[in-house]
């Protein structure tokens, strides 16, 4: 078993994981469908790299590359734009329409492209991971093309962001950063196309934000994401303590009743974890908090609201204006 081929066949069980949850449980719509196409796909593509990581000779990687390499790969930028156009409530204008048609459309062209000829993907070389592809003649067409279609679809996060108010603004602020990671971390995925042996991380790291959007689609119905990541911060900390206060004991345990010549290891192993357990709520305890007292995502106190609400209404005389005030403070406070 190779062990560079464990992270994308672990992102492939995270997507199709994600895909039954999100199916199950999240609520009906637009954006639930195209999440689950979006998702589905990644987990593809997922799986394929998986499998040409563990074939053993380069004609066949070269195969496989260019047949389900070329279909997975080719369509995951118009599925990401229809995906933030649908998030942003734009995927019915005309022109984004035609934009959302043409990425789909240069999908198909650059499959067969790649299927049919090696102007697109050269064969497949062997680097310390596995067979990976090597860049043809026309691959930078499609790596400008790539780059094009998710930038525009960073454009409209960002102009959905500039217009958004309350809970709706930290929605997007969130989902763009967290977009700009998992696509930033895709770059690693074509640097091996040129010959440059650095491990392809964008199949682990684009699941993972997939987990971020997934968890607001079902328990907060893509709102603050601020909630989903506080959350995941603190049970991951929580996690690493476990693990760090797990193996302090089994240390003291070993030295303590080592030195009495009792080498007994499964012993130890299962008298720390009753310990470790009974230390859990004690440490998310400790945890919780300084995790909430975190600038990243400090929460505004009343005091500060109600100056903050003073000062924009003290000076307005006119009564229309001043409910007009109360009530959008009120809808983006709720």
């Amino acid at each position: 078993m190779n062990p560079y081929a464990i992270p994308p066949f672990l992102a492939f069980i995270l997507s199709f994981a994600l895909v039954y949850w999100v199916w199950s449980y999240g609520a009906e719509g637009a954006l639930r469908r195209i999440f689950l196409l979006w998702t589905s796909w990644l987990g593809l593509w997922n799986l394929t790299v998986t499998i040409a990581y563990l074939l053993p000779e380069a004609a066949s990687a070269t195969l496989w590359y260019r047949t389900a390499g070329s279909f997975t790969s080719r369509f995951i930028p118009p599925l990401f734009l229809h995906f933030v156009a649908v998030l942003t409530e734009r995927h019915n204008e005309p022109r984004i329409r035609r934009v959302i048609f043409l990425g789909y459309l240069s999908g198909f062209v650059f499959s067969v492209w790649g299927i049919s000829s090696s102007f697109i993907m050269g064969d497949a070389v062997c680097f310390y991971w596995g067979y990976y592809p090597q860049a043809g003649r026309g691959e930078w067409l499609f790596g400008l093309t790539f780059l094009s279609i998710v930038l525009y679809a960073f454009r409209l996060l960002y102009q959905a962001l500039e217009q958004a108010k309350g809970y709706r603004r930290n929605q997007l602020k969130y989902i763009l950063i967290g977009a700009a990671i998992g696509y930033s971390s895709g770059a690693t995925n074509f640097l091996p196309l040129y010959g440059i042996a650095v491990y392809p991380m964008g199949n682990l790291l684009n699941s993972l934000y997939s987990v971020l959007v997934a968890y607001a689609i079902v328990e907060y119905g893509l709102m603050d994401i601020r909630v989903v990541l506080r959350r995941g911060l603190v049970y991951g900390v929580l996690a690493g303590a476990m693990t760090g206060v797990y193996l302090s004991i089994l240390a003291v345990l070993k030295r303590s009743f080592g030195y009495y010549g009792l080498e007994e290891h499964y012993l130890y192993y299962t008298a720390a974890v009753p310990v470790t357990v009974v230390l859990v709520p004690t440490m998310k305890a400790h945890i919780e908090p300084w995790i909430e007292r975190a600038p990243f995502w400090k929460t505004y106190r009343y005091s500060e609201i109600f100056h903050e609400f003073v000062e924009s209404v003290v000076s307005v005389l006119d009564l229309p204006a001043v409910a007009s005030r109360i009530v959008e403070k009120m809808c983006s406070l709720l």
